[in-house]
């Protein structure tokens, strides 16, 4: 990797311009020649940065990590109610999906990790450990979950209340996830309102008292709102600069 800042420049440029390729695509897809010409590179600066199309995934998938892990530690510090958090949490993951190629990239980049040679960030433990801490933090609003079958959950903790939180945590990452298969699949605008539709159908499960579900689900209505503004942004043209 260049130490330059020059050299930073170019290997930024690289990343954000190929992960359109990469996301269009998936890995298999992209060739080498699809992703120089993107760049409106040479060939040769291209392989100055990236020696191989392994070594370029692995560097979009570390960039999609640095965007991600930090949303937490935003929100530890600016929320203080961890179901607030909760759906905060999902709504700066969502609009990362929605409103940045390379985040979007790297997701599908990850789901294809068997065609690369390289180590890539395994996304999902960090999901599941965050989510169920945050709904431990929240279990005096949590309904009676106890009638999951947990006890057989593949968990090595021995704790009941703690092997029913970690299933609950995964079921919500993998309504998540599916929510941004179908958006991606489809049309990435629909987003907001599966977004919407998926906390209003939860939280009315999730919480013990129905005043709190509805002031939460009030909560998520109002940042649907906001997650639209981010999809129209990205559904936007890029602004070309004149030449004049």
């Amino acid at each position: 990797m260049s130490s330059t800042p020059r050299g930073q420049r170019t290997r930024r440029l690289i990343i954000e311009r190929t992960a359109a390729v990469f996301d269009a695509s998936g890995f298999a897809g992209a060739t080498l020649a699809q992703l120089v010409a993107a760049t409106g590179l040479t060939r040769g600066a291209f392989y100055f940065h990236f020696d191989s199309k392994d070594a370029l995934a692995e560097a979009i998938v570390q960039v999609q990590q640095e965007r991600v892990l930090p949303i937490i530690d935003d929100l530890e510090a600016s929320e203080a109610d961890p179901m607030r958090r909760l759906v905060l949490l999902s709504l700066r993951a969502a609009e990362l999906f929605v409103g940045d190629q390379v985040v979007r990239a790297g997701s599908r980049l990850m789901t294809e990790r068997s065609l690369i040679r390289r180590e890539l960030w395994i996304s999902y433990p960090w999901w599941v450990t965050t989510v169920t801490r945050l709904l431990t933090e929240a279990r005096a609003d949590l309904a009676d979950f106890s009638t999951l079958p947990s006890s057989e959950w593949p968990s090595t903790t021995a704790d009941a209340a703690t092997r029913e939180t970690v299933a609950l945590a995964e079921h919500l990452l993998a309504s998540w996830t599916g929510i941004y298969q179908l958006a991606n699949a489809g049309r990435l605008s629909e987003m907001p309102d599966r977004w919407r539709a998926f906390w209003m159908f939860s939280l009315r499960r999730l919480c013990r008292d129905p005043d709190r579900c509805e002031n939460l689900a009030l909560f998520a209505d109002e940042l649907a709102d906001q997650l639209r503004d981010t999809a129209g942004r990205a559904a936007e043209p890029p602004v070309v600069a004149s030449s004049g």
